[in-house]
Formats: structure tokens, sequence, C-alpha cells
């Protein structure tokens, strides 16, 4: 019996060694191949992430500098408008002065 024994244990071992751990080994494979083509795609679609963010700093400060500029072109503008609304303001109030002058003499 012990004879019989050792040879079916072979014999399973055998048929174990030829049939099923080729099937694990190809599952293994697979797998590992899937996983590995997920993590290059997740990291390929992290680098497309960092760019569009680097992308959009760059457009939002280069839209806060024109945002500064135009802020700065409304500010000098309205200055120069004050100054010729003041110096409209006294070139009228001189007129004023001098007519009210020329009726008093």
């Amino acid at each position: 019996e012990i004879i019989v024994g050792v040879i079916l244990v072979l014999l399973l071992t055998w048929l174990i060694a030829k049939a099923v751990v080729p099937r694990f080994e190809k599952l293994y494979e697979e797998r590992t191949e899937t996983i590995q083509g997920g993590i290059e795609r997740a990291e390929r679609a992290q680098a497309e992430a960092k760019a569009a963010l680097e992308k959009y700093q760059a457009q939002l400060a280069s839209a806060r500098d024109e945002a500064a500029q135009i802020r700065d072109d409304a500010k000098s503008q309205g200055a120069q408008i004050i100054a010729e609304m003041r110096a409209n303001a006294q070139e009228e109030a001189d007129r004023i002065t001098e007519r009210a002058n020329a009726q008093i003499q």
C-alpha cells in the first residue's frame, strides 16, 4: 500500500505541476500586466493633470497681471480726468469771477 500511495502522490504532484501550476502562472502574469498597465495609465494621467495645473496657474498669473495693469491704467485715467475737471472748473470759476468783477465796475 505504501508503494501505491507514493506512486499516487507522485502522480498527483506531476499532474498538478503540469496542469494547475501553468494556469496559475498565466493568471498571475495577466494580473501583473493588468496592474502594471493601470499603474502606467495612472502615472500618465497624473502627469497630464500636473501639466494642466501648471498651465492653469500660468494663465491665472497672467490674468492677475493683466487685471493689475488694467486697474493701474484706470487709476491713471481717473486721476487725469479729475485733473482735467479741476482745471475746467478753475477756468470756469475764473471766468465767473471776471464777469462778476466786470459787472461790479
